[in-house]
């Protein structure tokens, strides 16, 4: 069985290139029987919902995901509560939200979207700053588009009740876990990046990482960060298969990169 893996394909930033038929397309080639997007589809959760069920057409396989944060944007500003959104996704039949997806006999997909509670961030800055979500002149996005209603941290620990709580329920099957957060330090940005030593602290949480190693997962598979890169600890491969804006690709050959982006499992 042949599982397709990418996430961050921002079909909004990249809308000059036929993001969606190209996934397709190589669909065929590797023989994937299925899908899985690890969040950042696009900006707008009507624009994601679209595209997931166009994708089904055209391409004829199962495709699931996580929303990513930029899925969860409101950028009308006319949302009050983002959980509606998040509630919204979870009806949809794509969506990997509090479920646990037979794949065959042996392997079960699954995922939240994770969150942040700041700890990935230099602690050189105090709680209070990151709360506030702005430093060197840069606002973290989310604080505009997103509106949770409770604290950052607050939300990250929601989010790992729930997939603890799917992790127990698929106990006993080799698991694929989506997060599009990250959950271990070496998908980090480096430091040495300008700024990253404050916005490191939006990416995700050590937490998640932790939970993969308690419950024995075989495949996490993150996004969120732009990075092309796997890592494996103990018996858990992370996998991080983004394909990014089409301003950070090496080439503006949309194939190409998508396939560069896409990772193929087989079970």
């Amino acid at each position: 069985m042949n599982i397709g893996i990418i996430s961050d394909i921002h079909i909004d930033k990249n809308q000059a290139y036929p993001i969606t038929e190209l996934l397709a397309q190589k669909s065929w080639e590797h023989e994937l029987q299925c899908l899985l997007i690890a969040g950042d589809i696009s900006n707008r959760d009507t624009t994601t919902l679209d595209f997931l069920d166009r994708f089904c057409e055209i391409s004829g396989i199962r495709v699931y995901f996580v929303p990513g944060n930029h899925d969860l944007w409101d950028l009308s500003g006319g949302c009050k509560d983002t959980w509606e959104t998040y509630r919204r996704y979870a009806e949809h039949p794509s969506c990997l939200i509090d479920r646990c997806v037979p794949l065959n006999d042996q392997w079960v997909v699954t995922g939240q979207t994770g969150w942040y509670d700041y700890t990935f961030g230099n602690k050189k800055f105090s709680p209070e700053e990151f709360e506030r979500c702005n430093m060197y002149g840069r606002t973290w996005q989310d604080s505009v588009h997103v509106r949770w209603n409770m604290p950052d941290p607050q939300v990250h620990q929601e989010m790992m009740r729930r997939l603890e709580k799917q992790l127990v329920e698929s106990s006993g099957k080799k698991r694929i876990v989506l997060t599009h957060m990250v959950g271990i330090k070496e998908f980090l940005v480096p430091e040495s990046r300008e700024m990253w030593d404050y916005f490191n602290a939006f990416i995700g949480s050590p937490e998640y990482g932790a939970l993969f190693q308690k419950y024995k997962v075989e495949y996490s598979v993150m996004g969120h960060v732009h990075f092309r890169t796997r890592h494996t600890h103990d018996k858990t491969q992370y996998l991080c298969s983004c394909l990014n804006y089409y301003t950070e690709w090496q080439s503006d050959n949309a194939e190409q990169e998508i396939d560069e982006a896409l990772t193929v499992l087989t079970l």
